[in-house]
């Protein structure tokens, strides 16, 4: 009898982490789409083309220009951020995001090394990333 509550508990618990692996909670349709858009407009900010076998985006490219460029990436970037905000984010976790752009501003300010630094930091992706972890926890 023993053997057959285990064995069954075991097959429940199996079952359940198939299901959602590291007990992720499943998304809402809503986190669904806000998170795709996000994700997909990290990818087009920070590693949407192709360039002698290194990803840049346009925030890289944008980011070249003297002057405007970083501003214009700055803008971007916030708007993405706007976009995550829309699901009712915690205040750390935006304000780890806005830390995220204030440090790819400043790399960025540097000139020249810093525009190859700011490519390298993509810190769309990471605002992404970041907002993907906190909804599957």
């Amino acid at each position: 009898m023993k053997d057959l509550l285990v064995k069954q508990a075991v097959k429940s618990m199996t079952r359940g982490n198939r299901s959602h692996p590291n007990n992720e909670k499943p998304l809402s349709a809503e986190e669904q789409r806000v998170l795709k858009k996000v994700k997909s407009r990290a990818h087009l900010y920070d590693t949407g083309l192709s360039c002698c076998c290194f990803r840049i985006g346009l925030d890289g490219i944008i980011g070249l220009i003297p002057g405007v460029g970083d501003f214009i990436g700055v803008i971007l970037a916030v708007l993405l951020v706007k976009t995550a905000m829309q699901l009712d984010l915690p205040k750390h976790l935006v304000s780890k995001m806005m830390m995220n752009i204030a440090i790819d501003f400043a790399i960025g300010l540097v000139p020249l090394a810093g525009d190859l630094l700011d490519i390298m930091y993509k810190c769309n992706t990471k605002n992404a990333n970041l907002l993907e972890e906190h909804l599957k926890k």
